[in-house]
């Protein structure tokens, strides 16, 4: 009697947790298809290319070391990591800089606003960090 109580009480607990990770998977879809707010779309681009350009930051910081080994001191190897380090820096700074908690205290115009300048600084420091990149990827080559 013991055993079908707990197998019962098992099996319940199971349908209810199946039934509440769905309805997340639910919502989070409807988010998703819904969210006509230019606002928030402006700010998940930005946020992506963000989150992109982090992704080149293991990127340069082997890149770093692999010039360094390689130039030994050589001018064209300081120039590299030079480059790699400003791009990192601007990295850095423009994450420092950003502030996406305002958002919800702006107007509309400005918040677009914001998010437009927020896009091209990302966009450049992106640019930067892929040439970079190239560069230095070519020279350990």
């Amino acid at each position: 009697m013991q055993s079908t109580r707990n197998l019962l009480f098992s099996l319940s607990l199971l349908v209810a947790v199946s039934f509440a990770c769905g309805s997340k998977k639910e919502e989070a879809k409807t988010d998703e298809v819904t969210t006509t707010d230019p606002v928030k779309q402006l700010e998940e681009a930005v946020m992506a290319q963000h989150d992109s350009s982090m992704n080149l930051m293991g990127d340069i910081a082997k890149l770093k070391k692999q010039v360094s080994q390689k130039a030994a001191g050589a001018s064209a190897g300081k120039v590299l990591i030079d480059s790699l380090t400003v791009a990192d820096d601007a990295m850095m700074d423009w994450m420092q800089q950003y502030n996406g908690d305002t958002l919800g205290k702006l107007d509309q115009t400005k918040a677009l606003d914001y998010l437009n300048s927020q896009k091209k600084s990302i966009d450049q420091v992106q640019l930067r960090m892929k040439k970079s990149i190239a560069e230095a990827s070519q020279y350990v080559k």
